[in-house]
């Protein structure tokens, strides 16, 4: 049976009378480094840059900043007027400016920054001021970049896509390659891999290379990976994950957060204010017709929640008026309802502003369908 997942996210911020900044990124703030083969980085920030992005919002609002500076370990960042690129002595050529698809100023990080004597972590920050309630409000936030050295027979790897993790044409074929390193620099022995698909616990191939037919991707597949040491016994020296979007596929799983009394669809997030309720809608549709009842094939619907540290057992913290149902596979909880209009299975879940705030400012959820 095929599986379809997708994801919502649920934050909570005070009434108008608080202003919150905080930073978005592209990927993981972390970076090891091996001075095996002249110095080996994984991720390489001078292919793989992070971008830190910064969400200035006045109640739930996101504003423009009226200034703004970037600082590393408490050194002001100054910048080209022309390239961007940093010219603060110990950074220069490290950072540089770039504004995103909204016009907010980004930081992205173009060099490495884990080498020897500097192997423990860097502190990014933003501080700045924006206008609120008629006066100048100073903010500050910051994100720290855990630096690692790799030592004795420490592993890891990485995953190459040809042509990309997205599916953009039907019957189109995707291989990904998985590469092992031991010590920082790739490893030159004989080892394999096991290939699972989402939660599955059967070997769907093995070999260094795993090939995705686009039949046999439903909208979003998660991909576990286990690398095997081949010698006189096969030895699994680690387990890393992947995924690969289908773009093209005719089953899509559509998702509505709307504020109760509001009726808007706010697509897979929204930010609750006091006493607000969001009402969680998924369910499966088709590329050409997102309705609910288009698409009646999967008839199973099921949720696992993350609080803000991104811990699923937030049942623990009290938040039971979030209404489950039964236990599903893989920590999952079913929902599945039927939708009053067209009598057909969708998700449906609802979420309270308490419980987002028993659970730190923010509850995420992974949506599947089966």
């Amino acid at each position: 049976m095929s599986i379809v997942t997708n994801k919502f996210f649920i934050s909570a911020v005070d009434d108008g009378s608080t202003m919150t900044a905080t930073l978005s990124k592209n990927m993981a703030l972390s970076q090891s480094y091996s001075p095996n083969n002249g110095g080996v980085w994984m991720p390489n920030f001078t292919t793989d840059s992070p971008i830190l992005t910064p969400y200035i919002l006045k109640g739930a609002t996101r504003v423009q900043p009226t200034t703004q500076n970037w600082y590393c370990n408490g050194i002001l960042l100054e910048f080209d007027t022309t390239t961007k690129k940093c010219t603060t002595p110990r950074y220069v050529n490290v950072f540089q400016l770039i504004t995103d698809a909204n016009g907010y100023e980004c930081l992205k990080i173009i060099d490495n920054l884990a080498k020897p004597g500097n192997l423990d972590a860097d502190s990014i920050m933003l501080k700045g001021t924006v206008e609120f309630n008629g006066a100048q409000v100073e903010f500050a936030v910051r994100e720290t970049i855990m630096l690692t050295e790799v030592q004795g027979n420490g592993y890891s790897s990485t995953f190459t896509f040809s042509p990309s993790n997205t599916i953009t044409e039907r019957g189109q074929t995707i291989t990904i390659t998985g590469k092992l390193y031991a010590n920082g620099a790739e490893y030159t022995g004989n080892y394999d891999c096991n290939w699972y698909l989402n939660d599955s616990s059967t070997v769907s191939a093995t070999g260094k290379t795993l090939t995705l037919q686009e039949a046999n991707v439903v909208d979003y597949v998660v991909i576990k990976c286990e690398f095997i040491i081949v010698g006189t016994e096969r030895t699994k020296v680690l387990t890393s994950y992947t995924s690969v979007d289908d773009a093209s596929d005719n089953d899509q799983m559509q998702v509505s957060c709307n504020i109760r009394g509001q009726g808007t669809n706010n697509g897979n997030s929204a930010t609750l204010h006091a006493d607000q309720i969001a009402d969680i809608k998924f369910w499966m549709a088709y590329e050409t017709n997102k309705a609910i009842g288009s698409n009646n094939k999967f008839t199973t619907y099921s949720v696992k929640l993350f609080n803000t540290k991104m811990e699923s057992n937030i049942g623990a913290q009290s938040i039971n008026t979030i209404v489950l149902g039964s236990d599903g596979s893989d920590g999952y909880k079913n929902v599945t309802t039927t939708d009053s209009d067209t009598g057909v299975p969708i998700g449906s879940l609802s979420v309270s502003y308490d419980n987002v705030i028993q659970c730190g400012g923010n509850i995420s959820g992974i949506l599947k369908a089966q």
